[in-house]
């Protein structure tokens, strides 16, 4: 009987092993000789290739009158080794997956010329739940010019929570007044840039040029996020 013997290959048995382990099944508790020769291989090859198949699971032994008699195991025992393996996989899948995250996160960067470019950044702060914003005031109102009042409509209308945090000159400002959603003011605190978090995302906004960087990491959107929440919880309503 010719067989296609790819499903074993699959299963992790190389040829040798694929010979020794389909002769034992025909000729049932033989010695090493004796399968070497009907496998076709040298007794060493044979005697080794034995052990990898006890290894496997699929042959035992036992002595008699000093001798050793080789036996495969029913084939059956192929399945069980097989769920045997997918269970001890699946048991250490979640570390597995943790691992090749943390070797996959790539940092991404985008950077986003003229004021259009940065109208698309609020466009893309739209399809969060929330977001933080460090440092706005009122060149970013002048800027974004009617755009500003149409994002926070539509943040407005969508739901979006957010938490803006600028220094303590522009609570009068339009950038303040008109901001709808959390409001915050230090006087410790003011920068030449706005800084907006949001998802995974950390976008620098510098309005005088005027361009924009966006982050595009997990880690960095969280540690931006940190420094954000140690300035929100010392800043005045």
């Amino acid at each position: 009987m010719i067989m296609d013997t790819e499903a074993l290959k699959k299963f992790g048995l190389n040829n040798n092993e694929i010979k020794v382990y389909l002769a034992l099944l025909q000729e049932g508790e033989s010695t090493a000789s004796k399968i070497a020769l009907k496998a076709g291989l040298h007794r060493r090859t044979s005697y080794d290739t034995l052990d990898a198949l006890m290894e496997h699971g699929l042959v035992k032994f036992s002595i008699k009158e000093r001798k050793k008699y080789f036996e495969a195991v029913p084939p059956t025992a192929l399945l069980d080794i097989t769920k045997e393996k997918e269970e001890a996989i699946k048991s250490i899948i979640p570390e597995l997956e943790q691992l090749y995250k943390e070797s996959t996160e790539n940092t991404k960067a985008q950077i986003f010329l003229g004021i259009k470019s940065i109208k698309k950044i609020f466009d893309d702060v739209l399809n969060y739940k929330s977001y933080s914003t460090l440092g706005a005031g009122e060149s970013l109102r002048t800027a974004l010019g009617p755009y500003f009042l149409l994002f926070q409509k539509q943040k407005n209308e969508l739901g979006i929570k957010s938490r803006v945090l600028m220094a303590e000159k522009f609570r009068k400002k339009d950038v303040a007044t008109k901001t709808i959603g959390e409001v915050r003011f230090s006087e410790d605190y003011e920068a030449p840039t706005t800084t907006m978090i949001y998802g995974n995302k950390v976008a620098i906004i510098m309005t005088d040029t005027p361009m924009a960087i966006v982050i595009d990491s997990d880690k960095i959107a969280k540690s931006f996020q940190n420094y954000f929440e140690m300035l929100w919880s010392a800043a005045k309503e």
